[in-house]
Order: C-alpha cells, then sequence, then structure tokens
C-alpha cells in the first residue's frame, strides 16, 4: 500500500460494504473511486462511494446549535470528538492496478481493512474496462444513474479522451434497452459533458 489510508472497513458483504473515516478533511467524493487492502492479500478491493454518512458517536440524536461550524468549534470543541463520517461504496473489481478484474472478489473486504483514495492512473485503467458498470444495475441504490454520470465525468476530468463516453454509452444501453427515456436522459449528460469540456 503506498498511499496512507484514510478510512477502514466496519461492515462488509461480495458486493457492498461501510467505512470510518480517519479524518473528516479526507471524505472521498461521492461517485469517487477508492481501494480496500488486507495486509494479507497482494492485491485490492477496487469499489466506487455510494453514499457520505454525517453522524455522531454518542447515542442520542444531534440537536442544533444555532451556531455556524467555525463558532461551534470556538465554543463547543469537544463535539468535533463525538462527530464521524462514513461512507457506503459498491465493489466493483479487484486486482493490482495494471491488473484489474471487473469480478466480485472471492472473499468480501474484513472488517478493520484499510482503505486509500483512487490515483489518477487507477481512473486510466476503468475507462478502458467498464463492463463493471453492470454492478450499479443490480444493485439496490435508487442514486445508480448519477453515480454512473459522476463516475464517467470523473474519469473523462483525469483522462480527457471523449471515446469514455461511447464505451459507457454501450455498456449502459445493455442495461436500459428497455429503458429509452432513461437512457436518453443520461446520454443527454453525457452530450453536455462534452460540449462543455467538464
Amino acid at each position: 500500500m503506498k498511499h496512507k489510508p484514510v478510512a477502514e472497513v466496519l461492515e462488509s458483504t461480495s458486493t457492498t460494504f461501510l467505512a470510518e473515516l480517519y479524518a473528516e478533511d479526507k471524505t472521498p467524493d461521492f461517485a469517487s473511486v477508492v481501494k480496500i487492502y488486507d495486509e494479507k492479500i497482494e492485491y485490492p478491493i477496487w469499489a466506487i462511494v455510494t453514499n457520505i454518512i454525517n453522524c455522531g458517536t454518542y447515542e442520542r440524536q444531534a440537536v442544533a446549535f444555532g451556531l455556524s461550524r467555525t463558532e461551534l468549534a470556538k465554543t463547543q470543541p469537544q463535539l468535533s470528538q463525538l462527530l464521524k463520517t462514513r461512507f457506503e461504496g459498491i465493489i466493483i473489481g479487484f486486482g493490482s492496478t495494471l491488473d484489474f478484474s471487473p469480478e466480485i472478489p472471492p472473499k468480501p473486504p474484513l472488517i478493520h481493512d484499510q482503505i486509500v483514495l483512487a490515483e489518477e492512473l487507477d481512473y486510466k485503467i476503468l475507462q478502458d474496462n467498464l463492463s463493471f458498470l453492470r454492478f450499479f444495475f443490480l444493485a439496490d441504490s435508487s442514486f445508480v444513474d448519477e453515480i454512473i454520470f459522476r463516475l464517467i465525468a470523473k474519469i473523462f476530468e483525469t483522462n480527457k479522451e471523449k471515446q469514455v463516453f461511447v464505451n459507457a454509452g454501450k455498456e449502459i444501453s445493455d442495461y436500459l434497452r428497455n429503458d429509452y427515456v432513461r437512457l436518453t436522459k443520461i446520454i443527454n449528460r453525457f452530450e453536455i459533458l462534452i460540449k462543455e469540456g467538464v
């Protein structure tokens, strides 16, 4: 593991996980790529962030103080120790950066496995292997279209190669061939990105 971990796994299944951040300023973006490392296994598990949750460590529900975050930090400094950020993700494959396999790994991540943020090279690898998008259509998430759009936009932002939209369109159309309206909305958003150049 070359990079410093930003979070660790709290719960996992073969296809999803829940993790907790070590520091709030290291929160990954929605629909960004992360990699999960087990110190006993050479290759990481790859995943996409599908939800970010801010919550308290105390049992009572959080209450409003009527203060800005800056004012809270000055008047209630102990609160920062009672807050945590967690995020959920969908597993999209496993393997080293140059040997990524868009398959469900043989075993799920273990509790306390550490997580790092993906690098630019990782996004470039994903551009050439978008078959992992099928996992989003099999997932129980109401944000599937938004996750896919944000992820493809991030890949394009990293690589500036318009071919990623063509490849993504082909993959998505396989799953939405019977939902023309939904498919058209996604493709139209891709076209806007192409015109704007992100």
